[in-house]
């Protein structure tokens, strides 16, 4: 079936087995017809396509019908298509992730700060402005590479996906808490106002900059530039967050000014986010295998002059033998990226929050 191109003089039935068949192989198939004949398979084919000019049933059963005679229709369709799914699915991460990442944060800082890290109002204002970011994200554009192929909703994803950066996004924010309280002693009821100014900005920013994170897997602003829009929207947002704490609006809602020394904190923290999804992927993954590779050469050097311990693990031993780990992980002395990447990106960033917390507790 893979290795045809052409298949001819095909019954109903037939055509039917072929794109199941085709299916089943983890294609997308997309069907062209516009007789009787040609109903099942418009019915069972992820994308059944037909012409105005087609029989009644083949236009019932057709999922979209081309009122022109031009088959680019199809591909510029095709395209625009992809788009669509990729920036609903680009908007519903970054919702997930943001939301997700926050309330890790306020149950973080509730279980150590003696007040509110902040008040109720600040976090709505806080949503608001961040929503308002993303209203431009239906103008954006998407990598080419993720054009190439089709895409399919994966629920399960989204969700890996908000527990990967939730935790993650925690990590600037708890460096901000530990900022305010030690650096600018905001660290007692009085102060408040302050910590929680600190952290609104803080927080505000990184969710917008998050923006041009994930909404691609290359370096933001570097390798894979938004749209004006984009640029616009997520510009304008950050710089009103930073004169609210210094408007009339932050008074009345509890901010209050901070200290210019602050500014250079916060362009560091920010300056964290540039090397974007991919970059902390690369680090985390090259982390973890040098610690593999590691623990690989250790083990080898106590199995040698051992053998009875070697073959007490034939499967390590083997191995060691040929060079390679029989773990399924490592191969050939490279590291597969597989499903238990995810597991290991979040015990690094576990791993990491637990250390902070340790440094700001004591």
């Amino acid at each position: 079936m893979e290795t045809r191109s052409v298949f001819a003089k095909l019954t109903p039935l037939q055509k039917s087995r072929i794109l199941k068949t085709l299916q089943k192989n983890g294609h997308t198939v997309g069907f062209l017809g516009d007789g009787i004949n040609d109903a099942p398979a418009l019915r069972d084919a992820d994308v059944g396509i037909s012409v105005d000019s087609a029989a009644d049933i083949a236009k019932e059963a057709s999922d979209i019908i081309l009122l022109e005679k031009d088959l680019m229709v199809l591909e510029e369709g095709v395209i625009k298509g992809r788009e669509t799914f990729g920036n609903i699915i680009k908007y519903l991460n970054m919702t997930a992730s943001s939301n997700f990442g926050n309330v890790f944060s306020v149950l973080v800082a509730s279980a150590f700060i003696p007040f509110l890290p902040m008040l109720a109002i600040h976090l709505l204002i806080q949503n608001l402005m961040y929503d308002l970011s993303q209203l431009s994200l239906p103008w954006d554009k998407m990598d080419k590479e993720f054009l190439r192929k089709p895409r399919k909703w994966d629920a399960k994803n989204i969700g890996r996906f908000m527990l990967w950066i939730g935790p993650t996004s925690s990590i600037f924010d708890i460096t901000t808490f530990a900022l305010m309280w030690y650096v600018f002693a905001a660290n007692n009821v009085e102060a408040q106002a302050l910590f929680q100014s600190g952290w609104f900005i803080e927080g505000l920013l990184s969710q917008t900059l998050v923006v041009h994170m994930l909404r691609t897997q290359k370096i933001p602003f570097i390798q894979s530039r938004a749209t004006l829009p984009v640029l616009l929207t997520t510009a304008v947002i950050m710089a009103m967050g930073i004169y609210i704490p210094f408007s009339p609006l932050g008074a009345m809602v509890g901010l209050e000014p901070l200290p210019l020394s602050y500014f250079p904190w916060l362009v560091a923290t920010a300056a964290q986010l540039l090397p974007g999804r991919a970059g902390y992927e690369a680090f985390l993954y090259q982390t973890f295998r040098s610690v593999v590779l590691m623990m690989r050469r250790r083990r080898d050097e106590s199995f040698s002059g051992h053998p009875h311990r070697a073959d007490i693990f034939p499967d390590w031993s083997a191995g060691a033998a040929a060079g390679n780990l029989a773990n399924p992980v490592l191969k050939g002395g490279a590291m597969r990226r597989g499903s238990l990447d995810n597991v290991f990106i979040q015990v690094a960033i576990i791993a990491a929050i637990i250390i902070l917390l340790t440094i700001w507790i004591r």
